[in-house]
């Protein structure tokens, strides 16, 4: 198991005196945009982080930490500028990642994550309008497809109310398109498809917002005040003519 060998299930766990061998180099990369012409964004750095698929929590748990419940920082850029035109180069703010063999069997079986980039400045005249983004869907094949989701409140402090735990609003929704296997154009006429010349997708996505203990009162009646805290998706594509398509959410606590 030398070295930058790709991993297979068969590999895990590592054998005693590998776990910590590196196993292969991920790149992470950010290309962040400048709205101020001529003047220079300099001393950035970006930080990336993955956690798993779902709602994970606040918390950043620590260095290539595989855990259902927290944030796992798994590199940092070297700091970089943006000196010209309105866009960073495509390496200026690369990162590699070089998980040993323990860590990459922790996410063999998860391969889908979410993953964040945030970016920070040692220099003070640095001005960010958006210094974050995430990421969450999954690209998948259909006929069937079906994955464990983590939501997690972990690092949102006290729950709301007396009932001891965080209380979540997920709103589920889905689109589905229908589109050409050339072209990709879309169809409206969904009578004059063929069977082998059309994909159908769905675009399925669940927003979640955490119940915080602040109220607003509108008229004689009080509402809980809900904070944003994210959201996972997928993207299923199917090669040809469905008959139909059905979509769930399910799990412990969903009422």
């Amino acid at each position: 198991m030398p070295g930058g060998s790709p991993l297979t299930a068969a590999m895990c766990p590592p054998p005693a005196g590998q776990q910590n061998n590196v196993s292969v180099t991920n790149t992470f990369k950010a290309i962040p945009e400048r709205s101020a012409a001529g003047v220079a964004a300099s001393d950035i750095t970006v930080k990336y982080k993955i956690a798993k698929w779902g709602i994970p929590g606040l918390e950043d748990c620590g260095i290539g930490v595989s855990r259902p419940d927290c944030w796992s920082h798994v590199a940092t850029s070297d700091a970089g500028s943006i000196t010209s035109g309105t866009r960073a180069s495509t390496t200026t703010f690369n990162a590699p990642w070089q998980p040993t063999y323990s860590v990459s069997c922790d996410y063999l079986g998860n391969t889908d994550n979410c993953m964040t980039a945030t970016m920070s400045s040692t220099n003070p005249d640095v001005k960010f309008i958006n210094d974050s983004v995430r990421r969450n869907m999954s690209f998948v094949t259909a006929s069937r497809f079906e994955k464990d989701a983590t939501i997690s409140a972990r690092g949102y402090g006290d729950p709301a109310g007396d009932s001891g735990k965080h209380r979540f609003l997920v709103i589920a929704r889905h689109r589905l398109d229908e589109h050409q296997s050339k072209g990709d154009r879309y169809l409206a006429a969904r009578d004059t498809r063929q069977e082998t010349a059309y994909a159908e997708v769905m675009t399925w996505i669940a927003q979640a917002y955490l119940a915080s203990p602040n109220k607003i009162k509108i008229g004689d009646k009080a509402y809980t005040i809900s904070d944003e805290a994210g959201g996972f998706g997928y993207v299923a594509r199917h090669e040809g003519m469905t008959a139909d398509w059905s979509q769930s959410l399910t799990g412990d606590g969903l009422v």
